[in-house]
């Protein structure tokens, strides 16, 4: 399995919470749904290509 954790720590809504613009920020909650959906899209994109962890590690491409 693809570890999720490091693809959500990169993610635009983690990098906004770093930042103090959570969910406690006043800002449109439909900003933070589109921005989730944009993970999800990232984190099922990633696990169609590759099944674990040792299978990215694998890949030339992504190590260079």
């Amino acid at each position: 399995m693809v570890n999720l954790q490091f693809i959500k720590s990169c993610g635009i809504p983690f990098e906004l919470a770093s930042r103090a613009f959570d969910e406690d920020f006043d800002m449109p909650p439909y900003l933070f749904a589109e921005m989730d959906a944009y993970g999800e899209f990232v984190a099922d994109f990633v696990h169609e290509i590759y099944k674990s962890d040792a299978a990215v590690h694998e890949d030339d491409d992504v190590q260079a």
